[in-house]
């Protein structure tokens, strides 16, 4: 399957520890197109319908339901666990990621 950068998947995110999110969910694909090609495994960000509006959330709009990015639980995953790919973000969305991942990283 063929996933890009800021991409959103369906994926498999059972088998967490303590306050992880699990179960199968919404995820945006972080990780650059080198990255993807080159490594089994890939950096994610899930996604939550629950309102926790905060500086690490980013709400978007998935199959016309509101969602949020959830940027304070990034996490590397296997390939593997994604089930398929569902659409991408739009650019003002990828702007505002960018900008929100900077003031985290202090970048």
């Amino acid at each position: 399957m063929v996933v890009n950068q800021f991409d959103i998947c369906l994926v498999n995110l059972d088998r967490v520890v303590s306050m992880e999110i699990s179960q199968t969910r919404f995820c945006l694909i972080l990780s650059p197109r080198e990255m993807i090609d080159s490594l089994s495994t890939i950096l994610i960000a899930p996604m939550s319908t629950s309102v926790q509006n905060g500086p690490s959330r980013l709400e978007v709009s998935v199959e016309g339901k509101k969602g949020y990015i959830v940027l304070d639980q990034i996490r590397t995953i296997q390939n593997r666990r994604i089930i398929r790919r569902l659409g991408h973000i739009n650019d003002e969305s990828i702007n505002q990621l960018i900008s929100i991942l900077a003031e985290i990283f202090i970048l």
